[in-house]
């Protein structure tokens, strides 16, 4: 067709001079190449999980997971979304190409899977969006890919079945669209249906496609045996052309030209709300017209609403990175983690329910998210017993999650309206540790940070007994926080890097933290190993939570005497300039910054109190343990000349 921008499908010709070609004799004795089956999923070639990363919106929580070759498994559906490209006249299929690169597109959950072909590169783009049309409003996963490499593509979108660690299922598929499939669907769009659900939309008609067994589908796709789509009910319809029931395959095929990119919508999951946890509702059939938003849009939006978090400029751009990176991720997913932790029917490896929830609310207490705050503060209270004690599950306490989800309530700008809801149950839970039979000392790591922090926004709200009593539980904690101790406790506080003892601490929690993130080690040419500090496969937001308040604490620690500046810190870091913004305390919020005169360090502090004033007769003792043992200023903002040696 002129003007059609679609690369040559036809099956390449035989080389008679090729040994591997069927039908010819090796002089060498080279082996003939046995037929190429269909690629498979990572986990499933594998024989094992691999990790995934999630994908969904603040509102919703996580709607997809995406594998490393960027294979899209929309929640609770028993099929994904693969996609391959043929370029220079053979199809690269993600899931077996070595030069496969995945990275978080701008620190923010939109999930950037790049394949390198003849030419350039082609970009997959995954993430949670807003989808809207006539009567269709909801969370769904939105999908670009953008060509950038030099010549022009043709990009298949497979429906497979198989979810991202094993079988899934297809049974049927069927397209729809505007009465006239031929013509340019402009603000029209189609929508697949998979099983009898609405499951894909696009906003173009595809021009070529395949159905069948995935063996056929894929051979039909590499012999240039798709057929054009000029009718959509001959094309589809009940299980795909001959396949076994269940493992119907389809791919559709759409050209694509230098630089222009295409965008399709896996439709949305609709939730409803009851009792602070998130349940799942039948999602609404959608209607045509459709427009679908950009990645770009959709990183801009995470952008925005992280401007108001912690970041820093660390001795390791691995920290920057993972600041920004776990801010997102835990306000995408750490409200599924709590429902999850109490559900009591749910199996929680690595961590209790009871330690994960406490670092998820140490965590999100680091946040600006007050919505976040409210929802998970409001699930804990429906766990709390009579006697203040926050059981997610028989035998589990997070009590701890409970106080600092308070203390963020309470310390918000909005503490006036929320106080009426927050004082009751924590006033329960102070109870509940005041009664609770632990020997001095030997409380949960964490707790005493937790109520000194809660006993400021009790002050905030006009509750000062109950502020003094947090603050004398605080230090009959024995968690004073003092410069210079070890704080990876024995009783699961940061699990992860506890059996790790300085000096290696640093360098394990900088690995730790770029295994956590999307990078390239699990693209099928990368190796597969376990790491140290916990296992590699799946996404687990209790990991991201921990990793996130251990950075936090080795750059501001909240202390009983006031923050002690980089606690964590190597030697070899010396020299390195530093900047932390806007890290939540008891105190108040810590900035700080680091710069270097030859071998001395300039540190330069300020801590906005929570009352906003620096009046009073109390001024935090600030410290720097790690960089300056030994040395110490009082004062809510100063600045100070150290020596590395802590003179």
């Amino acid at each position: 067709m002129p003007g059609d921008a679609r690369p040559d499908t036809s099956a390449p010709a035989a080389d008679p001079q090729e040994p591997n070609q069927p039908g010819t004799e090796s002089l060498v004795g080279i082996p003939r190449r046995r037929r190429v089956s269909a690629p498979l999923p990572l986990a499933v070639r594998r024989g094992g999980p691999v990790r995934w990363t999630p994908v969904g919106t603040i509102d919703s929580g996580v709607v997809a997971r995406v594998d490393p070759a960027g294979l899209v498994q929309l929640e609770g559906r028993p099929w994904t979304l693969d996609w391959w490209v043929r370029s220079e006249q053979r199809w690269h299929h993600p899931s077996m190409d070595a030069t496969v690169d995945q990275r978080s597109d701008g620190d923010t959950p939109v999930l950037a899977t790049t394949l390198r072909v003849p030419g350039g590169e082609v970009t997959h783009r995954c993430a949670g969006a807003q989808l809207r049309s006539r009567g269709w409003n909801g969370p769904g996963a939105l999908v670009e890919v953008h060509n950038d490499s030099a010549v022009p593509v043709a990009v298949a979108l497979v429906l497979r079945p198989h979810v991202l660690d094993g079988p899934g299922r297809i049974d049927s598929v069927a397209l729809s669209g505007p009465e006239d499939p031929g013509a340019d669907a402009g603000p029209g769009g189609f929508v697949v249906s998979v099983n009898e659900s609405d499951a894909v939309v696009f906003e173009k008609l595809p021009s070529r496609g395949a159905s069948g067994d995935p063996d056929t589908v894929h051979a039909l796709l590499a012999s240039g045996g798709d057929e054009a789509l000029d009718d959509l009910e001959g094309f589809l319809g009940g299980v795909p052309g001959g396949s076994a029931p269940g493992s119907g395959e389809v791919a559709f095929v759409f050209p694509l030209s230098h630089t222009s990119r295409l965008r399709v919508a896996l439709a949305p999951v609709e939730r409803r709300t009851s009792g602070g946890l998130r349940r799942r509702a039948r999602p609404a059939r959608p209607e045509l017209p459709v427009r679908l938003p950009t990645a770009a849009a959709v990183r801009s939006g995470w952008e925005a609403h992280g401007d108001g978090e912690a970041a820093m400029e660390w001795a390791s751009e691995v920290g920057d990175r993972f600041t920004r990176w776990s801010a997102a991720m835990l306000a995408l997913a750490a409200s599924d983690e709590v429902t999850a932790c109490l559900d009591p029917q749910r199996e929680h490896p690595g961590a209790t329910a009871g330690v994960r929830l406490d670092e998820l609310g140490r965590a999100l207490a680091g946040l600006a998210a007050g919505e976040l705050h409210d929802a998970a503060f409001a699930a804990l209270v429906h766990a709390q017993r009579f006697s203040g004690l926050v059981e997610p599950v028989s035998g589990e306490d997070a009590t701890t999650a409970l106080l600092w989800l308070g203390a963020a309530l309470l310390g918000a700008p909005t503490r006036e309206r929320h106080a009426p809801e927050v004082v009751g149950p924590v006033a329960k839970a102070l109870r509940h540790l005041e009664r609770r039979d632990d020997p001095p000392g030997t409380g949960r790591a964490g707790t005493g940070p937790a109520l000194r922090r809660l006993a400021v926004g009790l002050s905030l709200v006009g509750q000062p007994d109950v502020a003094r009593w947090a603050l004398a539980l605080a230090e009959a904690s024995g968690d004073a926080g003092r410069p210079g101790q070890d704080r990876g406790g024995d009783d699961g506080r940061v699990s992860l890097l506890a059996p790790v003892q300085p000096p290696d601490r640093a360098k394990v929690l900088v690995e730790s933290m770029a295994a956590c993130m999307p990078g390239a080690r699990d693209t099928p040419g990368a190796r597969h190993e376990a790491s140290e500090t916990g296992g590699r496969e799946g996404f687990d937001i209790w990991r991201v939570a921990a990793l996130r308040n251990e950075l936090l604490e080795s750059v501001v620690a909240d202390t009983a005497p006031g923050p002690d500046l980089l606690g964590m810190w190597r030697e070899h870091w010396n020299g390195r300039p530093v900047e932390v913004h806007r890290v939540p305390t008891s105190w108040g919020v810590v900035s700080a910054g680091l710069r270097w005169h030859g071998e001395r360090a300039a540190l330069l502090w300020d801590i906005a109190p929570w009352a906003g004033s620096t009046g009073g007769e109390v001024v935090p003792v600030v410290t720097a343990s790690g960089l300056a043992p030994g040395w110490s200023a009082a004062g809510w903002s100063g600045e100070a000349l150290l020596d590395p040696n802590g003179q």
